[in-house]
């Protein structure tokens, strides 16, 4: 299949050790031109097509400047590719966090094999959502992970302060005081084709933590996306 051999390579580091560093081989770093002139790296994406990232709108619209690179990888020496142009989900609202999902789309597409990195998979089921996920976390050396589960929507809404709706998905994250940031991704990883082959499913996009439980996390659903992203890219 598609990126079979870069998935075969991959799996045998990510999922002995966990995407450690740079062994996540979906990630890369959005670069933001800032005012003095220097590039800010504090945006992240995945891949989910040889000239397509996907990541949170708040974190890009935070950042006060152009979105114009992507790193691809976590390393100060992975290579960079200019970006072409953001697209913003129309519907994006800065107060409720609803439809936080933005697309980046590259001027040249990513050699995949020289870069060790390659798309992931979206997770297009809209009636079933995996229990148990892998969730990209932020520690004061390296990327790590946690493990975390699906909550029903409707247990989140008190925890979160506001209403939760279909296009967002609600996880329990342990421990509490985990750093995630805005567009950091959330994976499923299985044989769904019957390959015998791990593949990554992208599920959802971190957008915030709930107000009164900080294990509360509230991501974008990649599945209710699916649609608008196909149209784009």
């Amino acid at each position: 299949g598609l990126y079979r051999e870069e998935r075969e390579r991959a799996a045998a580091m990510l999922y002995s050790n966990g995407p450690v560093q740079d062994d996540n081989p979906h990630m890369v770093q959005l670069g933001t031109e800032a005012s003095e002139g220097q590039m800010r790296w504090n945006c992240r994406g995945t891949i989910i097509s040889r000239t397509t990232i996907v990541t949170g709108c708040q974190c890009l619209l935070s950042q006060g400047g152009k979105t114009t690179a992507v790193r691809l990888g976590m390393s100060e020496k992975a290579s960079i590719v200019e970006v072409e142009e953001v697209i913003y989900h129309p519907e994006y609202t800065n107060s409720t966090k609803q439809y936080d999902v933005a697309l980046v789309r590259l001027k040249s597409p990513i050699d995949t094999a020289a870069a060790g990195k390659f798309p992931a998979c979206l997770w297009i089921n809209q009636t079933h959502t995996p229990f148990k996920m892998i969730q990209t976390v932020i520690n004061e050396t390296a990327d790590d992970y946690t493990y975390v589960t699906t909550k029903y929507n409707s247990d989140c809404t008190w925890s979160a302060g506001n209403a939760i709706n279909q296009s967002q998905l609600c996880v329990a994250m342990i421990p509490q005081n985990t750093i995630v940031s805005s567009g950091d991704p959330l994976f499923w990883s299985g044989d769904r084709q019957g390959g015998g082959q791990q593949v990554d499913y992208l599920v959802g996009l971190m957008s915030y933590s709930a107000q009164k439980d900080r294990s509360i996390h509230v991501h974008s659903r990649m599945s209710w996306f699916a649609s608008w992203i196909k149209t784009i890219i």
